[in-house]
């Protein structure tokens, strides 16, 4: 396909370079404010092709700090690892102070753009100049042109990459008014693109022609009006076009205030009715990086100038997500979640034609992935031909119950040139979703041809590859169901269900309450706290004098530490955590003096208020009153059946149904690891260890794990001789890392987020430690 594309479009470029110099048209020229445009082909009727970038200068506000801010500090991404693509109309300055060796040229590109280094910056500047620090300021950047965009995007998705942005499109000026709104064949070879590639998203500008009134014959009213002017790729079906806001203002919480749209931003929709553009993104006086010199700066304004911001913002949700799950989300589950998560803006609820699905929110995308397995669902599934995906769920009570359904569609087969509004649909797999409570079914928004101006309304949706149902104050059981129409090109599909407001745990990140400590002995201490349906808790504690702490998971609201030292002050902390990822902030420490050994005694008879139950080398890690079956402290062999994102607190019913346990007598360097873990279920293959049933493994109470964040290593401190081999499970069991001595640290660098399990060498026993990355 990148071969077949990069032919093309050389064959174009030659074709239209004779045609003129035999007419006398320009083949490329400056714009004003910085802009350019080259021709590229000669269209239908002999109309030469410019692509043209998007960009008008205007002094305002500057949104790009806000959002790397946002992004770095809360939730800890910054781009680094991550790749984005830039086509431009020429290379980014390679020398540019906020690149550092972070950017690279992907092509053989020779001018320099201050575009396309504005464009970078936005996405990616280091910072060097704080006002112009980019969104994922930490990421890498591939710099190309755009003479030969399609084959080198084919060619770059093949390789891997995530994330493209087109800051520019057709130009208008021009165009015969057929080509606004249409799916030309630009918009159906990016479409084969990303149906190719189902992991690549194209992210383009809608445009600055608004106020230019180049469209004589829009679908609504005038050419005054603004509507039916998007070109090109812009019409895409699986693209994620961005329009401009003016006016943003959000507050220190990341919830908007108020935004309307710049007075440049194209509006839409699409001639056969679907929702363009996608989403709307801050793009009024950007201050990044320019051409004039390594340390030179501008402000800039345009679609061109969004465009990038929400790019490198879904950039920064790839790596979230991937730090969350170790995997990447699909383009369909991405530009899914972004449209799903938005903020509503316009004049009426829902999507509309200026605005698209309305402001990117992505703190609130990300706080969808945090909540996974809690209140959201992602899931990825795929439809065969003449079936259906249906699935229960409960909603939170007085919540808005939110659905959405996202797929990458083939590209359209038909051609579209010449006819003036042309309404045919180019929707190839007709996907429904439908939400069902007793007799009653809700539908998904959809635009309207004939009230373009009046808002969405909620129907049956032909035309648009996501649909999203929202139901507010909603309460109790509801059926959501996936179904196709006709006959699904390529036998199936594939495609992804957003989903939120609803009842998947009990379990609420509130701060735990009422922390105390209940007893203090020698070398004990029993802390407590008020209970959290559904939860449980991460628990750290160290020495006052101690910079380090040391953390604990249990899944009750109580915690017997034992192996303190003598007459030494303690602090400790507790935190609700709901799944591996969704946890609330440390409750205020407490402060606790263990006894000095002259004023107590481990002795029964000599110190009458103590009790074995109590006493640690009686019964290592027990507290008064618990069952040691169902407690994870006293009995570290059990593991959530459902791991800590789908299942908190729930745990194996009997611990011989779960699996084959390692033979005790094996070394552990000998432990097999499962060859396909997305396989494996509980009790069916011997590869697979849920849990250890080793009665004669009792976990050394004089052994604790200690964390460090800035080595991401995990170390076995206390009493260690003969400490041996180890190996790791994932919160599900399956072996993930193994080793021969667990007296060094452990590294855990590679790791998602979560909780895991580590099983090490004790002379001749087992023990085992929980912990959370």
């Amino acid at each position: 396909m990148a071969a077949k594309f990069k032919k093309r479009a050389i064959a174009n470029k030659s074709e239209a370079v004779k045609k003129a110099r035999a007419h006398g048209w320009k083949v490329t020229e400056e714009l004003p404010g910085g802009g350019y445009r080259e021709l590229q082909k000669v269209g239908p009727g002999g109309t030469p092709i410019y692509k043209e970038s998007f960009n008008e200068v205007v002094v305002k506000g500057n949104r790009t700090n806000f959002l790397s801010r946002d992004f770095s500090d809360h939730f800890g991404v910054d781009g680094t690892g991550m790749t984005i693509g830039i086509w431009d109309g020429g290379k980014a300055l390679p020398d540019h102070q906020e690149f550092d060796d972070r950017f690279s040229v992907g092509d053989n590109a020779r001018r320099v753009s201050g575009h396309a280094t504005h464009v970078l910056g936005t996405a990616i500047a280091a910072g060097v100049d704080p006002q112009a620090k980019g969104v994922a300021f930490n990421a890498n950047g591939q710099s190309f042109d755009w003479n030969q965009d399609e084959g080198e995007a084919a060619e770059a998705a093949a390789n891997g990459l995530l994330i493209s942005n087109h800051s520019y499109g057709l130009s208008g000026r021009n165009l015969p008014d057929w080509y606004f709104g249409s799916y030309v064949n630009q918009a159906q070879d990016w479409d084969e693109i990303m149906h190719a590639a189902p992991y690549y998203l194209m992210v383009t500008a809608a445009g600055n022609s608004q106020h230019l009134e180049y469209n004589d014959e829009p679908l609504t009213g005038t050419a005054a009006d603004g509507y039916d002017l998007l070109l090109g790729f812009a019409l895409s079906k699986n693209g994620l076009t961005v329009a401009a806001a003016d006016q943003l203002e959000v507050n220190a919480n990341g919830e908007l205030l108020s935004a309307d749209i710049a007075y440049f931003s194209n509006f839409g929709p699409a001639d056969d009715g679907r929702i363009k553009p996608d989403i709307t993104g801050a793009g009024v006086n950007v201050y990044s990086a320019y051409d004039e010199g390594e340390d030179s700066y501008k402000t800039l304004s345009g679609t061109s100038m969004a465009s990038p911001g929400v790019a490198a913002s879904l950039l920064l949700l790839q790596q979230y997500y991937h730090i969350a799950f170790g995997d990447y989300m699909k383009a369909a589950t991405l530009k899914g979640l972004v449209l799903h998560t938005a903020d509503e803006a316009g004049d009426f609820p829902g999507p509309d034609a200026r605005f698209g699905w309305g402001i990117i929110n992505s703190k609130r995308a990300a706080e969808t992935i945090d909540a996974v397995g809690v209140n959201t669902r992602i899931d990825e599934n795929q439809l065969g031909n003449g079936e259906e995906f249906a699935m229960n769920v409960t909603a939170r009570e007085g919540e808005t119950f939110s659905v959405s359904l996202s797929w990458t569609d083939p590209a359209y087969s038909g051609k579209m040139h010449g006819r003036v509004n042309d309404s045919t649909r180019v929707l190839m797999n007709d996907l429904d979703v439908r939400v069902i409570k007793g007799d009653e079914v809700f539908y998904p928004w959809r635009l309207s041809l004939s009230d373009i101006r009046g808002g969405a309304k909620k129907g049956d949706n032909r035309v648009d590859p996501f649909e999203k149902i929202e139901i507010e104050n909603a309460s109790g059981e509801y059926k959501i169901v996936v179904s196709h129409k006709g006959e699904l090109v390529n036998i199936s599909q594939d495609f992804s269900l957003i989903v939120t407001g609803v009842a998947e745990s009990g379990c609420s990140t509130v701060v735990p309450s009422n922390t105390i400590v209940e007893e203090v002995l020698i070398n004990e201490a029993v802390v407590s706290w008020d209970l959290e349906k559904d939860a449980y808790y991460e628990v750290r504690y160290k020495k006052s004098s101690d910079d380090n702490w040391l953390s604990k998971m249990v899944d009750e609201n109580r915690i017997s530490l034992s192996s303190l030292e003598e007459n030494t002050e303690y602090m400790l902390e507790v935190r609700t955590v709901c799944s591996a990822l969704m946890g609330s902030e440390y409750a205020k420490a407490v402060v606790f003096t263990t006894k000095p050994s002259e004023n107590n005694t481990d002795d029964p008879v000599d110190n009458p208020g103590d009790t074995p139950v109590d006493n640690p080398v009686d019964n290592p890690g027990d507290t008064p009153g618990d069952d040691p079956v169902s407690d994870p402290v006293d009995n570290p062999f059990e593991v959530p059946i459902d791991g800590p994102a789908d299942n908190p607190g729930e745990v194996a019913p009997e611990v011989p149904e779960i699996g084959d346990a390692p033979n005790p007598d094996e070394p552990l360097g000998e432990v097999v690891r499962e060859e396909d873990p997305s396989e494996v279920g509980w009790g069916d293959d011997d590869d697979y260890y849920g849990v250890i049933n080793d009665p004669e493994a009792v976990p050394e109470e004089d052994i604790i794990i200690i964390k460090s964040n800035e080595s991401q290593t995990i170390s076995l401190s206390g009493n260690t001789n003969g400490l041996g081999a180890y190996f790791m499970t994932d919160a599900v069991g399956r072996v993930i890392a193994e080793g021969q001595d667990a007296s060094n640290p452990i590294s855990i660098a590679s790791l998602s987020s979560g909780m895991y399990i580590l099983v090490y060498e004790v002379g001749t026993e087992r023990a085992f430690k929980k912990f959370i990355k």
